[in-house]
């Protein structure tokens, strides 16, 4: 049985989305309106999962920050809650963020999906430079596609190479060609 979304089209700011109570259903608020998130596919959750281990180990190795999972309520105004698949905050970031929830993470990762890669690369990248989230990553499992935006001088420069390295995670090197293979269902590699 599949809950419905009572509150989904409400317009709310940020302090009132934070009272709706719990229904089951995963809400985001987009420009002042709630907007239910729909069930990730089997593709997008494996990429999640191997994502957020691989940025977890390396931030864990290096002691840079900490890294969250969705979902995590991201507020990036008053009519702006995101619940984006990974982010990172330094320490500093992590200590503030413990006490309140509009802290903005130093970097966002959104794993793309049919459904969500307009909104993903057009709305959210904007708002996450707007709110001067210093990097955003957008990768898309189902087309094999990797984008990186860094925050340069307010604006978002886009790298889509198929080797990033990051500048937020201190030179954290991501083969995008190397994390979509880790993806296949198929006989692991001989080694």
């Amino acid at each position: 049985m599949q809950t419905q979304p009572r509150y989904q089209g409400l317009r709310r700011n940020s302090a009132e989305f934070f009272t709706i109570p719990d229904d089951g259903v995963l809400y985001e608020l987009i420009n002042g309106v709630v907007v239910m998130s729909l069930t990730p596919s089997f593709l997008h959750q494996r990429a999640l999962s191997r994502l957020h281990w691989i940025i977890f180990d390396y931030v864990e190795r290096h002691q840079l920050g900490t890294v969250v999972v969705a979902p995590f309520d991201v507020q990036l105004g008053e009519t702006i809650v995101y619940h984006p698949d990974i982010v990172f905050f330094s320490p500093e970031r992590a200590r503030m963020r413990m006490e309140r929830t509009n802290v903005i993470p130093d970097l966002v990762v959104e794993i793309l999906s049919e459904s969500t890669a307009r909104k993903d690369l057009e709305t959210k990248r904007e708002d996450y430079e707007s709110a001067k989230v210093e990097e955003y990553w957008a990768v898309d499992p189902d087309n094999r596609e990797s984008r990186f935006f860094v925050l340069r001088g307010g604006r978002y420069r886009e790298s889509s190479s198929e080797e990033f390295r990051s500048p937020m995670l201190k030179g954290m090197r991501f083969d995008s060609r190397g994390f979509f293979d880790s993806l296949s269902l198929g006989e692991p590699p001989a080694g």
